[in-house]
């Protein structure tokens, strides 16, 4: 599909979209919906990223994924996030008790060796800049090591990136 035809989908799904909302839910007005363009504080995810976070996380030796949002909900479209508070950044990833920070930095330490993330050390410690890689790319390259079992996740992950558009990332 080229460009030119990509926009026109993407504009025939606006479209249908729009109809059915206003079919379906009329009575909700404009002010009460969440507008990526029009409210500060939203940002753009793979449309994956639920089955993204499954995988991975079968991919790990504990449960990453909560970390990985959390920095995703950190960034721009730049793919930086630049981490000033350790302890913030752990209470948002779930952590808390005893050693919040300790756990954090665990689970930062395994997104970095799966290659999910990249970090620079600063004046804020060890991930004080962190640069979110192209998870589909990540997944792929884990898939051809032969690190990523073909099962009803990794299905479900492919048939998804597939309907969004996104197969030939994978």
């Amino acid at each position: 599909m080229n460009t030119k035809q990509s926009i026109a989908r993407v504009k025939r799904i606006r479209e249908n979209y729009l109809r059915m909302r206003h079919e379906f839910f009329a009575d909700v007005s404009d002010d009460l919906l969440w507008h990526r363009k029009r409210n500060v504080g939203f940002l753009s995810i793979p449309r994956c990223i639920t089955f993204i976070s499954m995988v991975m996380d079968d991919l790990a030796k504990t449960k990453i994924s909560p970390t990985y949002l959390a920095l995703w909900c950190h960034t721009f479209d730049e793919s930086l996030v630049i981490i000033n508070d350790q302890e913030a950044m752990a209470f948002e990833s779930g952590f808390s008790g005893t050693r919040p920070v300790n756990t954090w930095k665990t689970r930062m330490k395994e997104l970095e060796d799966l290659g999910f993330i990249k970090a620079a050390a600063g004046r804020s410690g060890t991930y004080n800049y962190v640069l979110i890689l192209n998870p589909f790319k990540v997944i792929r390259k884990h898939r051809e090591e032969g690190s990523i079992k073909i099962d009803a996740t990794y299905r479900a992950l492919f048939d998804r990136a597939l309907e969004v558009g996104a197969g030939d990332e994978l």
